[in-house]
């Protein structure tokens, strides 16, 4: 995968778990040898914006009209999750 594709995703995002939505949770996106991970979990390319993460999950990046992204949605059995990108500096 191009590198200008893998660092896109790179930042922090704001993710909320469900069970306690008010308190956020920084999740770092880090490009590193030209390999992304989430909090130290490699992600590994489906296409270029669906990963697979932490072994069955799927991760999916959103981009906004502009070609920016927004956030990203990690499928779970329970439902699917968003982490907010965080403007940058944060």
């Amino acid at each position: 995968m191009a590198a200008a594709i893998l660092g896109r995703y790179a930042g922090s995002y704001d993710f909320r778990f469900p069970e306690n939505p008010t308190v956020p949770s920084v999740w770092q996106i880090a490009l590193t040898d030209g390999e992304r991970s989430l909090q130290g979990a490699p992600l590994i390319p489906l296409s270029d914006a669906e990963f697979a993460w932490g072994g069955a999950n799927r991760l999916t990046f959103v981009t906004d009209a502009q070609g920016r992204v927004t956030h990203f949605e990690v499928v779970f059995v329970e439902g699917n999750l968003v982490g907010r990108r965080l403007p940058d500096g944060r």
